[in-house]
């Protein structure tokens, strides 16, 4: 039981990281206030992004001829922009994110001995890595909060609005909406942690299966098994449906951060200004390194399905029970496999390991053509 509230504060804990998203609906039984609330909640967190998002966008044209401070407002309207995207999308996939949420949760308050074990072991392999990059992206956002503390800049951005911002009530409002923004920008990193939930949560189902498929005594037994898991790859397909474009905006942030936060650090300026792009280089990676482990951990296990079927005392049994092995191991060697799209190659540790070798390529090429310029 004790093991069992643990795999719940860790979905809570993932769920509570993305609260400023508004990316979670409440269940269908909830009362309508709630339903309301939440709905309010969501319009009110996007157009907050969106005041915030013109003025950058504004900047960026108004420092057009000063490319450091150009830069940096295109990174982070960069960020605004992902944050304003994904919860345009998290509205658009609302039932099917409800459904996949629902029926985990469904799943976790049904669990069995064996079952919360696999699950437990899944919630202490990430635990630490999960906890740790939530500390760390909202470090990042607190970071720019704290800026002007540092750097001579009034405001956490370089943002620029149609209108006077000398008064000291305009001050500390554009100063707390701008502080409120970075924590959304925070949020929506962090909405990688849920998709990677879905994709951690689906691995233990397919582990779960695997290690039932050598122990079975009939063929009602082996049958259930099948349906069983035609049905894990269907809810598979779900998930992979319901969260590709996140992949993909997540894959755009992460290059459009580590490529922008690389000219910063390149180029002349402040150790805190360049601090604040180092911190925002590894954000920007954490996420697309959360998604890879865990859709490349789910790989493994399908595959594991069909070797542990293929290990199983089958050859042994009747025709039937060889007809239900075959369609299994058949099926195992093609795993669905997450992508964002089908340009875009399968999101995995092989696929996260090719951005790093990049990003440091980008990063020693421009240190190079910086470092000849300026001699």
């Amino acid at each position: 039981m004790q093991k069992s509230s643990k795999i719940k504060l860790a979905l809570e804990f993932t769920k509570k990281s993305v609260l400023l998203l508004c990316c979670c609906p409440p269940s269908e039984n909830s009362s309508a206030m709630k339903k309301q609330i939440f709905k309010l909640s969501w319009w009110f967190m996007f157009a907050s992004s969106l005041c915030l998002l013109f003025p950058l966008m504004a900047a960026v044209y108004t420092y057009r001829n000063s490319p450091e401070i150009m830069t940096k407002s295109v990174c982070l309207s960069c960020a605004v922009c992902q944050c304003s995207m994904k919860m345009i999308f998290c509205r658009m996939r609302r039932p099917q994110l409800q459904n996949l949420l629902e029926r985990m949760e469904e799943f976790i308050n049904q669990v069995n001995h064996f079952e919360t074990k696999i699950l437990q072991k899944y919630v202490e392999k990430c635990s630490i890595l999960h906890i740790g990059s939530t500390v760390w992206v909202y470090f990042t956002s607190i970071s720019f909060i704290i800026g002007p503390l540092f750097l001579p800049q009034t405001f956490p951005t370089d943002a620029i609005y149609p209108f006077s911002t000398e008064e000291v009530v305009m001050k500390i409002f554009i100063y707390m909406h701008q502080s409120l923004v970075a924590l959304q920008t925070s949020a929506a990193v962090l909405l990688d942690c849920l998709v990677a939930f879905f994709l951690w949560f689906t691995t233990a189902r397919f582990e779960m299966l695997a290690n039932s498929m050598d122990d079975f005594n009939s063929v009602s037994e082996l049958r259930h098994n099948l349906i069983t898991y035609r049905k894990l790859l269907g809810y598979t397909r779900e998930i992979r449906n319901t969260i590709n474009v996140l992949v993909f905006c997540t894959i755009i942030t992460s290059v459009g951060g580590v490529l922008f936060s690389t000219i910063q650090l390149v180029s002349d300026q402040q150790i805190a200004v360049k601090i604040q792009y180092v911190v925002t280089a590894i954000s920007a990676s954490v996420g697309l390194f959360i998604c890879s482990w865990a859709a490349d951990t789910l790989l493994q296990k399908e595959f594991n399905v069909g070797i542990m079927a293929f290990h199983s005392k089958w050859t042994e049994k009747e025709q039937k029970f060889k007809n239900y092995i075959l369609h299994v191991i058949a099926q195992s060697q093609h795993p669905v496999t997450i992508k964002a799209n089908n340009l875009l190659p399968t999101l995995s540790l092989s696929f996260f390991s090719q951005f790093l070798l990049t990003s440091f390529k980008f990063f020693a090429s421009l240190k190079i053509l910086v470092s000849n310029t300026n001699n």
